[in-house]
This record gives structure tokens, sequence and C-alpha cells, in this order.
């Protein structure tokens, strides 16, 4: 017969995660601050299995409140884990649907921690996802900041996110540092912020744009137009549209 010769391209697999959260830039003790999380991504060029999004609380400064874990562009269901001081790992939930935003309640009576107990470490845990999965609606979590903080206090709330393929693993990693102020005004400084990238590690120094300030914190967030310094006190001034004849 015939010789058929053929060749085969193998084309290169491209692995990488993405993920990134915007958090409150100062806060007072006893505050309610939001953290909002974005491109938590597949940027990879094919599926990751194992595809994980974690987020570390800040127990020197924070507690533990609630998580909207926002929707997801891939029909799927996943399950949510939760660690507490004590090391140990537990199911939060399990068999959430990826098309519907769920409102989580972590406060130590619904999860009926013991005395002296809290909350760490969260995870979403999906499984294999595809290329380019990613949140739709934006998750975002909230926590309370500890009554007993001292003014300048600095916290840092870490997440990070990733997949394997065939036993290789690709991770990525974001960051916000938060400041406690007590006095009477406070300027809205742009935040500490770190970024890294697995395997190799960099650091971002440009601009970030914030989701911007959640209305039930004092603590003033104008990223979304860059970092400006703002006094909490200062008087809004007036404006008067101008008309042409």
């Amino acid at each position: 017969g015939d010789l058929v010769r053929f060749e085969v391209l193998n084309e290169s697999e491209t692995l990488k995660v993405n993920v990134t959260k915007y958090g409150n830039y100062e806060a007072m003790p006893g505050d309610t601050i939001r953290y909002d999380f974005k491109d938590i991504t597949n940027a990879s060029s094919v599926e990751l299995d194992d595809f994980y999004w974690r987020d570390e609380i800040p127990t020197d400064a924070l507690r533990f409140r609630s998580i909207h874990t926002g929707t997801w562009n891939e029909r799927l269901t996943y399950s949510v884990e939760y660690q507490t001081s004590k090391g140990d790992w537990h199911i939060l939930e399990d068999g959430l649907s990826s098309q519907t935003n769920h409102e989580l309640d972590c406060s130590r009576s619904a999860l009926h921690l013991k005395s002296g107990e809290y909350v760490t470490a969260f995870r979403f845990n999906f499984g294999t996802v595809q290329a380019g999965f990613r949140e739709v609606e934006a998750p975002y979590i909230t926590c309370t900041v500890n009554g007993d903080l001292p003014s300048s206090y600095r916290f840092t709330n870490r997440t990070d996110a990733g997949g394997q393929r065939h036993g290789e693993w690709t991770i990525d990693k974001d960051s916000w540092v938060t400041v406690i102020f007590s006095s009477s005004w406070s300027m809205v400084r742009w935040p500490l912020r770190t970024r890294f990238v697995t395997p190799r590690a960099r650091a971002v120094s440009r601009p970030i744009m914030p989701l911007g300030a959640w209305a039930r914190s004092r603590a003033f967030s104008s990223g979304l137009w860059g970092a400006w310094s703002v006094a909490i006190k200062s008087m809004v001034p007036s404006f008067r549209p101008r008309i042409r004849a």
C-alpha cells in the first residue's frame, strides 16, 4: 500500500492563574470592613485540576463575618471549607451552584466555635475547570476589626488561587494592607500592596484602582480616581454648573 506521512504538531501548554483583591485603606477599631476579589481566573490555555481559591484572615486584627460567593462562568458545583485557630479544616458548604451568589454566615455562633476559637482561612474547591474559568459576579467577604488595636497598626490580608495539570502547579498570590486610625481626622493613604506570581515572584508598583469605599465603614476609599489625600472632616465643595448662552 501507499506510505502516508503525516506530521503532528504539539502546541505548548501555558499554565497561568490570576487573583486580585481590594480592601479598605484605613479602618477604625470596631468597624465592619469588606474585601473584594476579582480576576480569579484560569488564564491557562488548558483545563486545570484541583482549582482552588483561598484567603487568609489576619486574626491579629480581624474576626471573620461572612462570604458572598459570587457567581462563575462555568456551570459546576463546588465546596467551601474553613480553617480555625485549632488548625483543623471543616466543610462550610458543599454542592454549591456556581450560578448562584450564596451568602454564607461565618460568625462564631453560626459555626459553633468554641471559646477562644476563630476562623483563620477559607478555601473554595472547584475541582476541574476549563481554560478561561473566572467569576462573573465578584465575590467578597466581610470582617469585624478588633476593638483593641492601636492607631497606625497595620495588618495584611493575603489570598491565593491555583490549579494543577499532570502534577504541575500554577499559583498566583495577592495581598492588601490596611492601617488603623483612631484620631478625629485622617488622611487617605495609598495602600501597601505587593503582588506575587509563582514560580517567579515580582512586585507591582503601578497604581491600583480599587472597587471603592464601602458605606458601612468609616474608612474612606478614594482610589476610584487615584491616590488622593482627603481629610475625613473636609468640607464638601459646592458645585455650580456653568451655563453658556
